[in-house]
């Protein structure tokens, strides 16, 4: 797994800051985040999507309160066939009916190096941050035909227009707050050589 790079203040010997956030769009520093995981998932799923999300309490200033009923800030759905996505940061309070993530993949026999993958790439976006490969200062030499041939198939089916948000199109230096550009970010796509 890639190493988890985070932005904040103060941070633990040995771990290096990095990530890209919409600034308009972070939690407040000290939050307490309520999840609602959805039953739908057996005990077993529900417990790997905690331990991996608590990672981020490790780096940035926020906690997190799961729970399975009641309101909540962040509500996580894992519905197959609908991918892996959430909202960015604060967003999910505009939206109060309905899944601000899913985890559709996710199932008994889901490796934890998946579980660690994708939940904590999830939960980066959940706090506000976005896509390490669209870092403001970055230049990428990508291989566009391939890149939308690779993401227009199984299990993306993105439209054109969909990976240029996702992949191609940079975050604003204005609306964002980032440090240096880290290709090891768990928030940060592949790119083959």
């Amino acid at each position: 797994r890639a190493g988890i790079r985070m932005c904040h203040e103060v941070y633990p010997e040995g771990v290096t800051p990095r990530a890209v956030a919409m600034t308009k769009k972070v939690w407040p520093k000290g939050s307490t985040i309520t999840v609602k995981l959805d039953t739908a998932a057996s005990r077993y799923v529900r417990e790997k999507v905690e331990q991996y999300a608590r990672e981020w309490t490790k780096y940035a200033n926020i906690g997190f309160k799961f729970v399975t009923e009641g309101e909540a800030d962040i509500r996580v759905t894992f519905k197959a066939g609908k991918g892996s996505y959430s909202y960015i940061g604060t967003d999910a309070k505009f939206f109060k009916y309905g899944e601000t993530m899913n985890l559709g993949w996710f199932d008994d026999n889901t490796s934890d190096k998946e579980f660690s993958r994708t939940t904590i790439h999830e939960f980066g976006h959940a706090l506000g941050l976005h896509h390490e490969q669209q870092h403001p200062e970055v230049d990428i030499p990508w291989d566009k035909p391939k890149v939308y041939e690779y993401y227009s198939g199984a299990p993306n089916y993105w439209s054109r227009e969909k990976v240029d948000l996702n992949i191609f199109s940079p975050i604003s230096k204005s609306e964002s707050q980032f440090s240096e550009y880290d290709p090891l970010s768990i928030m940060h796509y592949p790119v083959s050589g």
